[in-house]
């Protein structure tokens, strides 16, 4: 099934790429964007509404991006997918004791340390299943 999008939001070409190649290999079926920032990811999650009425199936977000400048892009997403269902949101990265606790006060539904493995993307996969249809 071809009318599914992974948005993936980090400002490093190579971990862009690593993360589109551990997705294919997980299986996905579907379009895989990598923006370097929010406002791309807005843009992109737009454009494919308009022309194709898709909303993102996963977006996946670096923790420094999440925190400088995805607050509010991320409220504009949320609002896109207006057909009751939430975007699942899984935030990339190394994480101190304080991002985990600024993340646990946020709607984010999964965090993943990198490097991006396909045995965290099984996980990642697993604990959506489990979150969104039980």
């Amino acid at each position: 099934m071809k009318d599914r999008l992974i948005l993936i939001v980090d400002k490093d070409d190579i971990s862009n790429f690593i993360t589109k190649l551990i997705l294919k290999q997980t299986g996905f079926l579907g379009d895989i964007v990598a923006v370097k920032n929010c406002s791309e990811a807005e843009f992109h999650a737009n454009d494919y509404y308009q022309k194709k009425m898709i909303t993102p199936t996963l977006i996946l977000i670096d923790i420094t991006l999440f925190e400088s400048d995805c607050l509010n892009s991320l409220t504009d997403l949320m609002k896109l997918s207006g057909l009751n269902r939430k975007i699942p949101i899984v935030i990339m990265g190394n994480f101190s004791g304080v991002d985990k606790l600024k993340l646990s006060h946020s709607d984010i539904d999964f965090q993943i340390s990198k490097p991006l493995t396909v045995e965290k993307v099984n996980q990642i996969k697993s604990a959506l299943v489990q979150k969104y249809i039980g």
